[in-house]
């Protein structure tokens, strides 16, 4: 219909003359479609206030994470790896999440651009009809100018005026009436009833055309406010980008080729060394103002029992040492209700053999190794699905399924490949696996300084250098020896914890857990 407009408008002045009956209908039924536009003009406008709004908390919760971004990045010390590192990760990570989730104002723009150019023209398009009018009414042709500067009133026959979402008429309204409501002999002349339809529609048109303008040209500057503001955000995020990638290039030299202090070094220097370490335990973690926000937190609920927020106001009124020393908490319950969901299982399945027929289908061999894979996905189901808090407790969360994972690898396997007597020599060839992959994730979730990981981990490679060593020696001397690829990958084991331990010992500790990790994958 607007392009049958459009095409009637743009035909020469005698056309449009002969073709006067095909004119009414044209304005009959755009009158009918813009009067309908009309009446929903306050509901489009309050969805478009409600989208708005909404891409306006974006763009400040974009903006906060950006400020949030920029401060965790800049605050982190090189000494602090594991720090860094999850620092780091989250800056690649928020960029990328920031370029997927973010709002194309171009596009919404060059949309909301089409609509006005739209209802300009179809405005225009309706001023040109004056001429065709001529043969029904001595009224002088307007242009776009002269009628948005024209005084705003209302045509006593025509469609009452619309008005905007501010409640005041659009200054595009065209007039040819008195504010009395009686017709301006003036501009009509000698008016035939015919014709006077025709201009009563024709101008109840441009009364909806022009609100539907003034209603995209506002929220086209809403928009518009709100895309600098985002674009803001975006240099933001961007410049935390680029300085996450230089760090991740200068973390990477510290890793592989300046290295941290041998080990030796520390041995030498033990004292010194150690009240370094005492140091930064103590800027890095504080159980004492933890248990202050406990029983602050505490009180407070005591005070409201009814705020169903109190454990995110908890989270967010903790201080960095405070959150920290919470990790080494949260941590240490994880690990501790792990062993006692594999007790339990083992207890459990022990008196259901004892008392049942279970006992048949799961011998005594086969029962430690079923019990700790039982609670292990028992422990997996409870916590490791329903465990949340924080970003940093869900982070613990997922490092911890991380060692189940491996757990449940490794043992489901060995329950499906091997003989029952083959389950114990099997299982402690990698009892070493289980031992150096705890200290790492433990050393993960709390966020560990580098110097204890100086100090902590050449010891517990060592240990497990030899721990490993003597299950290898001990499984291929006994008369029943583990399955041929356990007894294979039990060395392999042993060479990679030995080469982790010259690294470490000679002062690369992050090289060598990065080795191992690279090792743990491939088993799981």
């Amino acid at each position: 219909m607007l392009a049958a407009l459009l095409m009637a408008a743009l035909l020469p002045q005698t056309t449009l003359a002969v073709q006067g009956r095909g004119l009414t209908n044209v304005l009959r039924d755009l009158c009918t479609e813009l009067h309908a536009d009309g009446g929903r003009l306050d509901e489009a406008q309050q969805r478009l206030d409600t989208d708005r709004q909404r891409q306006h908390r974006m763009v400040l919760d974009v903006i906060t994470r950006a400020n949030e971004l920029s401060i965790l990045l800049y605050t982190q010390e090189q000494e602090r790896t594991f720090n860094l590192a999850y620092a780091l990760k989250r800056a690649t990570d928020e960029y990328a999440d920031f370029g997927r989730e973010r709002r194309p104002y171009q596009r919404v723009v060059a949309s909301l651009d089409y609509e006005i150019e739209r209802y300009e023209r179809l405005v225009q398009a309706l001023r040109r009809l004056t001429p065709a009018l001529e043969d029904s009414i001595s009224a002088p042709q307007t242009t776009l100018e002269d009628s948005i500067s024209a005084p705003q009133t209302t045509l006593e026959d025509s469609t009452s005026v619309p008005q905007t979402g501010n409640g005041n008429s659009s200054p595009l309204l065209p007039s040819l009436a008195r504010p009395n409501g009686t017709l301006d002999t003036s501009r009509t002349g000698e008016v035939s009833g015919e014709g006077l339809d025709e201009l009563a529609r024709r101008d109840s048109c441009l009364v909806y055309a022009a609100a539907m303008l003034e209603m995209y040209a506002r929220n086209r500057a809403a928009v518009m406010a709100d895309s600098a503001q985002y674009q803001e955000a975006c240099q933001r995020m961007e410049e935390a980008y680029a300085y996450a990638l230089a760090r991740y290039q200068a973390l990477e030299r510290y890793v592989f080729v300046e290295g941290q202090t041998p080990f030796m070094d520390i041995m030498a220097n033990w004292g010194y060394y150690w009240d370094k370490c005492r140091a930064d335990l103590h800027s890095q973690y504080s159980m004492g103002e933890l248990l202050a926000a406990v029983d602050a937190n505490e009180a407070e609920e005591h005070a409201d029992e009814d705020d169903e927020d109190d454990d995110i106001s908890f989270m967010k009124s903790l201080s960095s040492r405070a959150e920290n020393a919470l990790l080494v908490v949260v941590c240490i319950m994880q690990l501790f209700v792990l062993a006692c969901f594999w007790v339990v299982t083992y207890v459990g399945m022990r008196l259901a053999c004892r008392f049942t027929r279970l006992r048949r289908f799961i011998s005594r061999d086969k029962l430690p190794i079923v019990s700790v894979l039982t609670g292990t996905v028992l422990y997996f189901l409870v916590f490791g699905l329903l465990l949340r808090g924080d970003e940093y407790i869900n982070l613990s969360v997922r490092h911890v399924n991380t060692f189940l994972w491996l757990l449940i690898a490794i043992t489901g396997s060995l329950l499906l490949r091997v003989k029952p007597e083959q389950f114990r020599p099997s299982i402690q060839l990698y009892s070493a696996t289980f031992l150096v992959v705890l200290v790492i994730i433990a050393c993960r979730i709390i966020f560990i300084p580098d110097r204890l990981m100086n100090m902590l981990f050449p010891p517990v490679l060592l240990l497990a250098v030899l721990r490993q060593l003597y299950f290898c020696i001990k499984v291929a001397r006994r008369p029943s020896p583990a399955a041929s690829v356990d007894s294979t990958l039990g060395w392999v084991s042993l060479a990679i914890y030995l080469v982790a331990f010259i690294f470490s010992f000679l002062g690369y500790i992050f090289a060598a857990l990065l080795i191992l990790v690279w090792w743990y994958f491939l088993l799981a």
